[in-house]
């Protein structure tokens, strides 16, 4: 899960929801090297979630027990409770 994640005041103003799909491209020391959007809500919750997921430290990819770069798709959910 990605703690990072700050909702924009903007989208909460307008009720704006939705699932925002992010691909990241992960190196071997786990750091993010690259992020797009796959799916968008809007442009403020595209950036909050790429910019959460630009922060964390991930788990790099493991083949023949090296790590290696990994592309994943992470899904970052805005709902408003």
């Amino acid at each position: 899960m990605i703690k990072n994640v700050v909702y924009p005041v903007s989208a909460k103003d307008a009720g704006v929801e939705g699932k925002v799909f992010v691909k990241a491209i992960i190196d071997e020391q786990g750091n993010v090297t690259e992020t797009s959007i796959l799916k968008s809500v809007n442009e403020d919750c595209d950036k909050a979630a790429m910019d959460a997921i630009k922060k964390t430290k991930f788990t790099p990819g493991i083949k023949d027990n090296k790590p290696v770069k990994a592309e994943v798709t992470i899904p970052v959910m805005f709902k408003l409770s």
